[in-house]
């Protein structure tokens, strides 16, 4: 009788009321891949986009979040751009 390995388990992040990516991007955004179930965006891209966020006065912040929105967006439908540029494949 062989042994059953156990796969990892992948879960979506989510985004709590605290991150300032809170109400830039959705969950469906940073959910996972319905292909490889693995997370849209890596986690060491979210955390850089956190940390982009937090910096900059209110003006700026705006266009920050425009930037962050526009960059995840525009890749929704460029698979070659969502592994290069979100999942760092």
């Amino acid at each position: 009788m062989g042994v059953l390995k156990r796969v990892p388990e992948f879960r979506a992040p989510k985004i709590s009321k605290d991150d300032p990516l809170f109400g830039v991007l959705t969950e469906n955004d940073v959910g996972l891949d319905v292909v490889t179930g693995r997370s849209k965006i890596a986690k060491d891209v979210l955390d850089e986009m956190t940390n982009y966020l937090r910096g900059g006065e209110p003006p700026e912040k705006q266009v920050r979040i425009e930037k962050v929105r526009k960059l995840v967006w525009e890749l929704a439908d460029h698979p070659q751009g969502q592994k290069t540029f979100l999942r760092l494949k």
